[in-house]
């Protein structure tokens, strides 16, 4: 497999010869039991390097720091728990879970399906992530909004703005349980924003907390 990998790890990615093949334009990565980055392809390369990522993000330098650290705050539990029940379940699939998430940018809807591939003994996981759905906001039907030049209406009493870090919408401070699509705030958020999760994404992520 083409990409970055970790001394020893490589080993563990034979099965890929025989059990599961993407069509290689997935993103992959590739983690040790504590999720400690031990592998990356190049469409994890090409995916960060599209999308305004860190420089350490694209170099071996990216090799043992936890995949975690690549989630938000608000979604590291979500993704902890996913991992931990992924690299426990032995399945008769090739993928031991499934998951799908939005990852958006301010001009395109984008779905992703995660599959988790356990390694043979539990001794790492190896994480495809394929594009499902693709397609402009306007042709979904997402309306966007544009802001007052003040922004109050999006401050809290903090003065902060909040923007949901799994779809990326931003809280109406004056509307009970609106979220606006604002794509100039996706594209660079305003110096005081902080994060939390809408109500539909608390729900999917975390539906025992509802």
């Amino acid at each position: 497999m083409n990409g970055v990998c970790a001394p020893g790890f490589d080993r563990l990615l034979d099965f890929m010869e025989t059990g599961w093949q993407g069509d290689g334009t997935e993103i992959i990565y590739g983690v040790w039991p504590d999720f400690r980055l031990a592998y990356f392809n190049e469409g994890w390369m090409r995916f960060a390097r599209e999308n305004g990522g860190a420089p350490w993000l694209m170099s071996p330098e990216c090799l043992g720091r936890s995949a975690l650290d690549v989630a938000t705050p608000e979604l590291r539990p979500f993704y902890r728990e996913l991992f931990t029940r992924a690299i426990t379940t032995v399945t008769a699939r090739p993928y031991s879970i499934s998951h799908e998430y939005e990852c958006s940018s301010a001009e395109v809807y984008r779905k992703f399906a995660m599959l988790l591939f356990r390694l043979e003994g539990g001794q790492g996981l190896l994480i495809a992530n394929s594009l499902v759905v693709e397609m402009p906001h306007a042709v979904r039907g997402t309306v966007p909004v544009e802001p007052s030049a003040d922004s109050a209406p999006y401050h809290n009493e903090h003065a902060l703005i909040v923007q949901c870090a799994a779809c990326r919408r931003i809280r109406h401070q004056q509307l009970e349980g609106r979220w606006d699509w604002i794509p100039a705030w996706v594209r660079q958020p305003p110096e005081r924003t902080s994060h939390g999760l809408c109500d539909l994404c608390m729900s999917y992520y975390y539906p025992s907390k509802k």
